[in-house]
C-alpha cells in the first residue's frame, strides 16, 4: 500500500522505541547528553517506514514536551476552566522521563531540520501533536493519501477513505471500515470524544463518567447520538435512556469539562505553517551527525555543526 506522505507522531513514536531498545549508552553534545542508539533507532524506523509505504514526504509532529515539568499541578475542578488551563494535567499519568530522553527527541528534530527536503518538522510552544494533525491535513496534505504512524487514538478521529491509522509499526493499517468493524460507528472528532467519555480512556487520564449505564446502553447511545452535547440536549429522544436523565444532567458540567480535555485546540493554518521547516539539505551537517550516530568515523575525533559540538564521547549511565 502506498501513501503520498506519512505523518509521525513524533513523541509518541519516541517513546514506543525508547522502551523497546534497552541499550542506554550515552553521546555527550555540547553540554547536554543523548541517547545513541535510541536515535539511531529512530531515525531507521523513520527511514522503513518511508520505505515500506514508499512515500514521498515524511511530516513529524512534535509535542511541546518542553512544559511537561509543569504536569505536577493539581488539576482543578473549576466552572471557568478552560482546556487551555488544564492541559498542564491531562494526560498526567504518562511517566516522566530523564532529560536525556527529551534531549535525543531534540536532536532527532535537528537531523530532519537539516536534512532531506522531504522530511518535515512542526512543534508549537504549549501544544501537542493531536492538535497539529487538523491543521496538517488542511493546509499539506488535503485530497492526497497519507498514513497516522501512532497509537494515541485520538488521531483515529482524522481517519477517511484515504487516510488511514498505523496504531502497531508494520501492521495492517487499520481503514475507516475497519475502525467502524471494530468501534461500530465512524469516527470523526465528536463520535470519538463520545466513545472516549462513555468508555473512558487511561491514555488521557479519562475515567468513565457513567459506570452505572450497562455496556449494552452505551453501544446503543454511539450509534443515536451524535455526539456528548447531542446527548445532553435529547437525552429523552430515546426511550431507552429515559431513566439515565437525572444522572445526565447531574453530571453535565464534568461532560463538558472532559469535552474540553478531548477537543483539539484550535491552530489557524497561518499559524502552523509559520512553524512547518522542511529539511535544509545541509549535506555536511548530516554526515557529521550519522558518522557519529552510525560509528563511521575513528575515536576520539569531535566534529561541530550548527553551534554544536559532538565528541566521540559515549559515558554509560
Amino acid at each position: 500500500m502506498k501513501y503520498k506522505y506519512i505523518i509521525i507522531d513524533a513523541n509518541n513514536l519516541g517513546y514506543r522505541l525508547f522502551y523497546k531498545n534497552i541499550d542506554r549508552t550515552l553521546l555527550k553534545i555540547s553540554n547536554k547528553f543523548i541517547y545513541k542508539n535510541f536515535a539511531k533507532d529512530y531515525i531507521d524506523t523513520v527511514s522503513l517506514l518511508k520505505n515500506t509505504y514508499n512515500s514521498e514526504e515524511i511530516i513529524l509532529l512534535f509535542d511541546n514536551h518542553t512544559s511537561k515539568e509543569e504536569l505536577k499541578k493539581a488539576f482543578q475542578l473549576d466552572k471557568q476552566v478552560s482546556r487551555k488551563d488544564i492541559k498542564e494535567t491531562y494526560k498526567s499519568n504518562r511517566k516522566k522521563e530523564k532529560n536525556e530522553f527529551y534531549e535525543t527527541l531534540n536532536f532527532i528534530k535537528y537531523y530532519y531540520m537539516v536534512g532531506d527536503k522531504h522530511y518535515h518538522t512542526v512543534q508549537i510552544f504549549k501544544l501537542e501533536a493531536d492538535d497539529l494533525v487538523a491543521p496538517c491535513l488542511n493546509t499539506i496534505i488535503k485530497k492526497d493519501s497519507a498514513l497516522f504512524v501512532t497509537n494515541d487514538s485520538d488521531w483515529t478521529r482524522y481517519i477517511s477513505d484515504n487516510k488511514h491509522y498505523l496504531p502497531e509499526s508494520f501492521n495492517h493499517p487499520w481503514t475507516i471500515d475497519e475502525f467502524k468493524y471494530t468501534y461500530g460507528f465512524y469516527p470523526n472528532e465528536d463520535s470519538v470524544i463520545l466513545h472516549k467519555i462513555l468508555y473512558g480512556d487511561s491514555a488521557d487520564n479519562i475515567d468513565i463518567i457513567f459506570p452505572e449505564i450497562p455496556i449494552s446502553i452505551r453501544e446503543k447511545i454511539i450509534q443515536d447520538y451524535e455526539s456528548i452535547f447531542d446527548l445532553i440536549i435529547n437525552t429523552s429522544k430515546k426511550s431507552y435512556m429515559k431513566e439515565y436523565s437525572l444522572l445526565i444532567k447531574e453530571r453535565e458540567s464534568l461532560l463538558k469539562i472532559n469535552y474540553q480535555l478531548l477537543s483539539t485546540i484550535p491552530v489557524s493554518n497561518e499559524q502552523f505553517l509559520s512553524h512547518y521547516t522542511s529539511g535544509r539539505e545541509s549535506n555536511k551537517l548530516i554526515k557529521a551527525i550519522e558518522d557519529i550516530i552510525y560509528d563511521k568515523k575513528e575515536k576520539n575525533k569531535a566534529f561541530e555543526f550548527g553551534g554544536i559540538k559532538v565528541p566521540r564521547v559515549t559515558p554509560k549511565e
